[in-house]
């Protein structure tokens, strides 16, 4: 079992800001140059049915847009892109994904370039404490993983 405690910057910021990682993203088959300076902040987001990525970010890192969405959002529907992604966890020992499709999304006003949905939270047990401010994520040791959406 592979164990992760997100400790962020205390119960403040676990409140303000939600949980949070460093991950790593790229080209699906270019797996030699997954985690050397290509880390960018996640938020665990138990609210995301999807993981996304800022488009500005997949464009940087050179993820090829797949094709399109149709996502509902806050009160909205939204059309955005979607990206094939490889992302790997370079400062805990879970699982590394070799293929998964992210949204494209905008997400002004956070300090994370990126979205951890239920697609990839499916995977681990989860736990929040607000009190001591941590966050806790247990995985089973598991081969290496390929995520397709559901239809």
């Amino acid at each position: 079992m592979i164990q992760y405690i997100l400790k962020n910057n205390g119960r403040k910021d676990l409140r303000s800001f939600g949980p949070r990682m460093p991950i790593s993203l790229c080209i699906p088959s270019r797996t030699a140059n997954r985690a050397i300076g290509n880390e960018i902040g996640a938020l665990i987001d138990t609210g995301a049915s999807r993981s996304a990525v800022s488009p500005t970010v997949a464009v940087r890192m050179g993820l090829q847009q797949i094709g399109i969405q149709k996502v509902s959002l806050a009160g909205r529907s939204e059309v955005v892109p979607t990206y094939a992604a490889a992302i790997y966890f370079p400062r805990q020992k879970f699982t590394d994904i070799q293929l998964i499709e992210l949204l494209g999304l905008t997400l002004p006003d956070q300090p994370v370039e990126c979205l951890i949905g239920r697609d990839i939270l499916s995977r681990w047990l989860l736990s929040y404490d607000g009190r001591s401010g941590e966050c806790r994520m247990e995985e089973e040791d598991s081969p290496l993983l390929m995520i397709q959406p559901e239809v």
